[in-house]
């Protein structure tokens, strides 16, 4: 693959994390996940070593065959049968530990067999064993009459005249999927070339141009659908351009960190596009076609990548694009609901419970949703709804406020469901708070005692410890176990300032610090940096262009306060002034608050829905700034 594909973020983040299904490394058996459990080995007092294959490297192009020579050696001597094993087989990445991907069995493809007599000190054994003509990866797998299996070899089917040994780009080299081996064997070195799942993909890649993103279908919907062009071809027009269809980002990469993480692909989640005149030409990730039934086109959706084309005729991609626009999409979580916090008391005549309902589908929907908030009596705890294709809609439910109360604690656990004919139901959980600035002048010293009158907005320790290890559990155990690991903390403002103050559950230790998080512009515009207050010094603030925070460590741009684990600032009004007009005229405002203390991170934002990770360069993931506060005058 040519450079200028890469240019592009998306583009890396698509094919390389994604449609390669793998993350990039020198792979070796050591490295592979459930190895051992997929192919059933479990060989017993004996190795086995491959020592040639007859067409150089194990690469077959379409309709080749080959032999493969190994060098068994078993402790006691043998005599017996000895089989050879084909295994169609496939990888997956794993996120909690991306240098060890898992592998999956497909289909077996063949056995070969044969009668040995093998001495301790070892003998060579020929096969010539049955290869799918599926591009892709292929194990072979050897078993000993009565001593148990061993991985013998792997193996890829490609595309003729494709090179195995050329780079697709400069993050995806070839000794990422391939693995040289020099086996001592009887005084002779032999050389070997095994070649992982992902050197398949990597040539399907690298077999399809030059692409550079051109546009995203379905554009606020499931699946991902997007559209590439390849810039390396001299005459280029619409109908030279290829599709990808991907259903499922959470497989693949951080699920906190995509779009529509909530919204469950079920059981037989697929994509179908109608082809009458067949024209459409479809290829899995490793650049198998697919064939069309039916004049339809039936692509199951999860966390690998299918390519769509058209034979280049005028016309024909319109024809396509159409047709994807008409699909028709099975099994997949019809909408994504994101509650949103109160940013009011919940006795307040005028405050509702709002809850986003987003339509990810092409096609319209009616239903209803149901929500549950212990302690809070709704009048309607049913709403009926109508949704245009990828319509979203905010909904209020209308709070009894005289059978209603407060939760201590101000955390709100909200259950909603979605229910609509001929769909999936969807169910959603998590915590809500009320958020509210008050109007308050504390003292900075280091005592709660002037906050205990109001209301905390407290976040919980992530119950895993990296980001990358957590999935969406949405009806998992609330964190009540965890709420003595809890930082609880305050805001207020006046004519001064901005003010914050946290109560940690650890006392400080070297290299601890709060970071703040200011957001004042419109929900359709640029998000703030996050802001950052180092216990250490004082409060520092991340430069971005066009936001309200500048760089500083000058003590006189914010009073802090550290006793013991108590934590309280004051941000002055000129190092925040869009803040402070928002807040004058009573206007909302966006806030988020990252503690980073005896080693483990607290943040506001963590797994709420409205909210995704974010990160740049080097720095640590960060929950974007998305809560919305209200503001007492």
């Amino acid at each position: 693959m040519r450079r200028a594909f890469l240019n592009h973020p998306v583009c890396w983040i698509v094919w390389v994390l994604m449609c390669l299904d793998v993350k990039l490394f020198a792979l070796t058996p050591e490295d592979v996940e459930g190895l051992r459990e997929t192919f059933n080995l479990g060989a017993e007092v004996w190795t086995v070593q491959q020592t040639a294959c007859s067409l150089g490297e194990n690469v077959l192009r379409p309709g080749q065959k080959a032999e493969f020579t190994f060098f068994v050696k078993p402790d006691q001597d043998f005599k017996g049968k000895v089989r050879l094993e084909t295994v169609r087989y496939g990888m997956r990445p794993r996120l909690e530990e991306p240098r060890r991907p898992s592998v999956y069995r497909i289909e077996t493809v063949g056995i070969a067999e044969q009668e040995a007599e093998i001495s301790t000190e070892g003998g060579f054994l020929t096969f010539a064993p049955e290869v799918g003509e599926r591009l892709g990866g292929y194990a072979l797998v050897m078993e000993l009459e009565g001593r148990g299996r061993a991985l013998a070899a792997v193996l890829v089917r490609i595309a003729a005249e494709s090179n195995i040994r050329r780079s697709v780009c400069p993050f995806l080299q070839p000794e990422d999927y391939l693995t040289e081996e020099h086996p001592q064997v009887q005084g002779k070195e032999y050389d070997v070339v095994q070649v992982w799942a992902l050197g398949a993909a990597a040539v399907s890649l690298r077999s399809a141009g030059t692409l550079e993103l051109r546009d995203r279908l379905l554009r606020n919907g499931l699946p991902w659908v997007t559209v590439w062009e390849d810039t390396g071809i001299s005459k280029r027009s619409e109908d030279s351009q290829i599709v990808m269809v991907l259903g499922d980002l959470r497989g693949i990469y951080e699920p906190d960190r995509t779009l529509f993480r909530s919204v469950p692909l079920n059981a037989g989640a697929s994509f179908a596009v109608e082809d009458p005149l067949g024209e459409f030409e479809t290829y899995d990730f490793y650049g198998n076609p697919l064939e069309t039934v039916a004049g339809r086109i039936i692509l199951p959706l999860g966390s690998r990548a299918y390519w769509l084309k058209t034979g280049g005729r005028k016309g024909s991609f319109k024809r396509l694009r159409k047709a994807i626009e008409q699909a028709d999409i099975r099994n997949v979580g019809p909408v994504e609901l994101t509650p949103l916090d109160f940013t009011d008391s919940v006795t307040n005549v005028n405050t509702t419970l709002k809850l986003r309902v987003s339509n990810v589908l092409n096609r319209p929907l009616k239903g209803t949703l149901q929500a549950l908030v212990p302690g809070l009596v709704l009048d309607e705890d049913i709403l009926e709804v109508k949704l245009k294709p990828y319509q979203s809609k905010v909904l209020e439910y209308k709070i009894m406020q005289n059978l209603s109360q407060e939760r201590d604690g101000n955390n709100y656990p909200i259950v909603a469901a979605w229910s609509s004919e001929g769909e999936t139901t969807h169910k959603h959980a998590e915590i809500l708070h009320v958020n509210r600035v008050a109007r308050l002048t504390p003292v900075l010293d280091g005592n709660l005692e002037e906050w205990k009158n109001q209301r905390p907005v407290s976040a919980f320790v992530p119950v895993e410890p990296h980001p990358a290890e957590k999935r969406y559990q949405p009806f998992g155990d609330w964190p009540i176990v965890l709420e003595r690991q809890t930082v609880t903390a305050y805001t207020a403002w006046d004519e001064d300032g901005f003010y914050f103050a946290a109560q940690l559950p650890v006392m400080p230790t070297e290299g601890d610090n709060i970071e703040l998080s200011f957001n004042g512009f419109p929900e359709n515009k640029k998000a703030s940096a996050a802001a950052g207050y180092s216990a250490e010094e004082t409060l520092l603030f991340a430069p971005e262009p066009e936001t309200d925070i500048v760089i500083s460590s000058k003590e006189d741009r914010a009073e802090w306060v550290v006793k013991r684990n108590i934590y309280e600032c004051r941000v002055p009004w000129s190092q925040i002034p869009r803040i402070h007009a928002l807040i004058l005229k009573g206007k909302p405002i966006r806030f988020n608050y990252r503690v980073s203390a005896g080693g483990k991170v607290w943040e506001l934002a963590c797994g709420r829905s409205v909210s995704r990770l974010r990160s740049r360069g080097g720095e640590p993931l960060r929950w974007s700034n998305e809560l919305l506060f209200g503001v007492e005058k």
